[in-house]
């Protein structure tokens, strides 16, 4: 038997199993064969200092997932977290991801906070996002090679939209260190045909939905690809072809109990982001997925994407495949609901291995020439996202609105019976009102956002003074209906001036937050 960490596809010293009925074969030869061990200690057992060299580069910017946690402001979805988390420890509602919310509220009790802190609320997504790191090298290294998988985990440190999440008091990290641990699990049970591993990647993806329902759709992806590899011409492993139809069976019963449950709370989130318009949903999702994964990023997995096709190599394929099904999963759920990148932020480290695929001489020390391309093919991929990592600390501010900020400005300059209006309004309450864990229905801040843009033009009758907090970029979003867009514009532009500006310019998107009052 071999080892868990072992590349399933080296000779074990066992005899090999007969092909089974309905298996593709392969000539000779023609899957790549990664070899990642250059050294051997005394003991015998295989090293390669690149392959640790690139992981411990990985390990290091994990750490970055602590820094300045509570440095940048909440938004919306974060205070929504501390609401949930009140409503879970007072025991009035079960939240939508209760494990999530489960872990943030033993944690915030744990260190005994009354009213948590942004570092309180931040804390255990920034170590799920850490612990995500070494564990995708862990789940891919049996299959792509030590050095594909070390340089994979690499690329998913040196993400700043992995680093964002991470120091995000939501519950996407959770989500992907689950997922992540299925899936290692589920390659490790298929490639050797043993229901052992199998089972418990199955469980570990059934917990994924009570992190966050999106981390749904890497099982979802990894099934449906093991459905269509024969398809594709593209054969499993002997072993994982004994056991396909056996898994398939297990995984559509899965599936159908998943969908019973799940059923709920998406008829919730239809009710809640219903999008303006098909076409705007659509664009949106796939405006925010090219932006976050990268066009670098994105660019290197469609080649990675040629290379698993040409060279017919069934775990690339099965990435390539799952990477495809998840995806087209997202931009079908786009066409009735708000569909944003981080739904997808599950597949980060498997866009990551595929877009490693075209490195097969990074895999095959001592081959001199052929290696050179490979390492510059991985310095373009690095470079850019440690500066981009750069960027986050730097001008960038951890790419969060000024929010905190606004609102203390308003608050500051506000008199007694001065309504104050905005988006984001549970943040303003958690800053402006602290103790008030209620703050889907927040008291000193009326809620003003696409479904609610009616609302100003109601209080405008009322002869008193307003102050209205707004992101421009907002505007744009698919939640808003043009003629409610123009509007409200008109309205800043004919009834309000802007006292104050807190900019922030990342890349093309503004993320500057604006102040108006209306006298």
């Amino acid at each position: 038997m071999a080892p868990p960490d072992s590349d399933p596809r080296e000779p074990s010293g066992e005899p090999a199993a007969a092909p089974a009925a309905g298996a593709v074969s392969r000539p000779a030869g023609a899957v790549h064969q990664p070899v990642g061990a250059v050294h051997r200690t005394a003991g015998g057992e295989p090293t390669d200092r690149l392959a640790s060299a690139l992981l411990g580069l990985a390990l290091v910017l994990a750490a970055a997932r602590f820094l300045r946690l509570g440095e940048w402001s909440l938004w919306h979805d974060e205070a929504l977290t501390l609401h949930d988390l009140s409503d879970l420890l007072a025991g009035r509602a079960t939240p939508s991801h209760p494990l999530g919310v489960g872990l943030v509220a033993l944690w915030t009790r744990a260190v005994g906070a009354a009213w948590p802190s942004e570092v309180d609320l931040r804390l255990l997504p920034a170590l799920a996002g850490a612990l995500s790191i070494p564990l995708t090298a862990w789940a891919f290294r049996p299959f792509a090679g030590r050095r594909r998988a070390a340089l994979a985990a690499l690329l998913v440190a040196a993400s700043s939209w992995h680093l964002y999440w991470s120091q995000n008091a939501r519950f996407y990290t959770f989500a992907l260190t689950l997922s992540l641990l299925g899936g290692g699990l589920y390659l490790r049970g298929l490639w050797r045909g043993r229901f052992g591993p199998l089972a418990a990647g199955l469980l570990a993806w059934a917990l994924t939905p009570g992190m966050h329902l999106s981390g749904l759709l890497v099982p979802v992806g990894l099934v449906a690809g093991t459905a269509v590899l024969p398809w594709l011409r593209v054969g499993l492993p002997p072993e994982a072809a004994r056991v396909r139809r056996r898994l398939l069976a297990g995984a559509a019963l899965l599936v159908l109990v998943g969908a019973a449950v799940a059923a709920p709370r998406w008829g919730e989130y239809l009710g809640k982001k219903g999008i303006a318009s098909l076409g705007a949903g659509v664009v949106h999702f796939g405006l925010t997925t090219g932006w976050y994964v990268t066009p670098l990023l994105g660019t290197a997995a469609l080649a990675g994407a040629w290379v698993a096709l040409r060279r017919r190599d069934p775990f690339d394929a099965l990435v390539l495949a799952g990477v495809v099904a998840a995806l087209a999963a997202a931009a079908l759920a786009s066409t009735v609901a708000v569909v944003s990148a981080q739904y997808v932020f599950c597949l980060l480290p498997w866009i990551a291995v595929l877009a490693t695929a075209p490195l097969g001489a990074l895999d095959r020390p001592g081959e001199g020439a052929r290696a050179a391309p490979a390492v510059v093919y991985a310095a373009l991929l690095v470079l850019p996202a440690l500066a981009g990592l750069a960027m986050y600390f730097g001008p960038y501010a951890g790419e969060r609105p000024r929010w905190r900020d606004a609102y203390r400005y308003v608050w500051n300059e506000r008199g007694p019976d001065d309504l104050v209006l905005g988006a984001n309004s549970p943040v303003g309450e958690y800053y402006l009102n602290p103790g008030h864990e209620a703050l889907r229905t927040p008291r000193r801040v009326v809620r003003h956002d696409g479904y609610t843009s009616e609302i100003p033009v109601e209080w405008l009758r009322h002869p008193r003074r307003t102050w209205l907090v707004v992101q421009r970029e907002r505007f744009e979003a698919a939640t808003w209906w043009p003629e409610d867009r123009a509007d409200t514009l008109a309205m800043l532009r004919e009834q309000f001036r802007m006292v104050e500006a807190f900019p922030l310019q990342v890349g093309t998107r503004d993320l500057s937050v604006w102040v108006y009052v209306r006298d």
